[in-house]
C-alpha cells in the first residue's frame, strides 16, 4: 500500500516530501502501520494465557476483526513474517520471559484452527518493539522509517520512466438520482424523499 503511495504521488513530480508524507499517511491508518498498536492492545485485552481461546472465539462470533492476521495478498505465509516470529523466540529467550512470546503462539495457533489465517508481519513486529521498551505509540512512525528506503527507490524507478498513474472509475451507484440543494452546494434530501 504504501509503496503504491509513494508510486502514484510521484507520478505527477511532486516533490521528495510530498511523497513521502503521503506514504506515511497510508501506512498510519488502523489497517494497516497503524494495526502493530492494536496487536498489543488485544494482547493486554485478553489478559491470562487461558482467556485466549475465548477470547477469539468470542472476537470472532461477533464478527470483530483480529488485528494481526488476514493479509489481503500474504494469504499463504509470509517469509518476513516467520522471521519475525523467530525474532520474537529469541527476543523473549535472552529476556528470560517466554510468557508473552507463547501467549502470541497460542492466538497464532487458535487463528489457523479457526478462519486458516496466517498471522502478518505486524503480529510479532509490536510485541518485539514493546519489549525492548519502545511505547506503542512509536511503533508506526519506526514502520515506516523502516520503509523510507524502499519508498525512496520506488519513487526514483518512478521518475526514471514516469507516467502520470490516472485511477479508472467504475461508478457502481444508481443513475439519474435527484438532489435538493442548500445555498451552499450542500446536499440537504433526495428530491425523490420531498
Amino acid at each position: 500500500m504504501s509503496s503504491f503511495t509513494a508510486r502514484v504521488v510521484a507520478s505527477p513530480s511532486t516533490d521528495y516530501y510530498s511523497e513521502v508524507a503521503a506514504s506515511i499517511g497510508s501506512v498510519k491508518g488502523g489497517l494497516f502501520g497503524g494495526a502493530n498498536e492494536h496487536v498489543v492492545r488485544t494482547l493486554l485485552s485478553i489478559g491470562a494465557f487461558d482467556r485466549a481461546e475465548e477470547w477469539i472465539v468470542d472476537a470472532l462470533k461477533k464478527d470483530r476483526r483480529v488485528t494481526g492476521f488476514g493479509h489481503r495478498v500474504h494469504k499463504h505465509g509470509n517469509d518476513r513474517a516467520r522471521i519475525m516470529k523467530n525474532l520474537s523466540r529469541e527476543l523473549a529467550e535472552k529476556l528470560g520471559d517466554m510468557h508473552w512470546h507463547f501467549q502470541y503462539e497460542k492466538l497464532e495457533e487458535i487463528m489457523m484452527r479457526e478462519k486458516q489465517m496466517r498471522h502478518d508481519l505486524v503480529f510479532y513486529a509490536d510485541p518485539i518493539l514493546n519489549k525492548l521498551g519502545v511505547p506503542a505509540e512509536l511503533s508506526t512512525a519506526i514502520l515506516a522509517a523502516g520503509r523510507i528506503a524502499g519508498w525512496s527507490a520506488h519513487i526514483i524507478d518512478r521518475l526514471s520512466n514516469n507516467r502520470m498513474v490516472w485511477p479508472r472509475f467504475d461508478y457502481q451507484g444508481p443513475n439519474g438520482a435527484k438532489y435538493q440543494q442548500d445555498e451552499n452546494w450542500r446536499v440537504i434530501k433526495k428530491a425523490s424523499d420531498a
